[in-house]
C-alpha cells in the first residue's frame, strides 16, 4: 500500500496534513476527532484518504483513524508516511 502526503504550509507552520490512503469517489467525510481529523469514504464505506488540520497531534489522528478503519496495513503505512512530515 502506498500511501501519498500532502501538506499545505503558511509560511514555516504546517496548517494541514492529507494522507491519501486510495484513490476513488468521496462520497461523505466522516468526522474522526472533533474540529481536527476527517476521514474521506467512498459509498461502500472504504477509507479513501484522513485529512488532519492539528498535525502537532498526528500521534493521536492515526490511532482514532485505526479504530475507526480497523486495517493493520492502513495503520502502519500512516505511521511511516508521517514519520516523514517535518513538524
Amino acid at each position: 500500500m502506498t500511501i501519498a502526503i500532502r501538506v499545505e504550509k503558511d509560511e514555516d507552520q504546517i496548517l494541514a496534513v492529507y494522507a491519501t490512503i486510495r484513490e476513488g469517489q468521496v462520497a461523505r467525510t466522516v468526522e474522526i476527532v472533533e474540529g481536527a481529523c476527517y476521514a474521506d469514504e467512498d459509498a461502500n464505506g472504504n477509507l479513501l484518504g484522513v485529512e488532519m488540520l492539528a498535525p502537532g497531534k498526528l500521534n493521536i489522528y492515526v490511532p482514532a483513524v485505526a479504530e475507526h478503519y480497523p486495517d493493520e496495513e492502513v495503520e502502519k503505512a500512516l505511521n511511516l508516511a508521517l514519520e516523514n512530515v517535518r513538524l
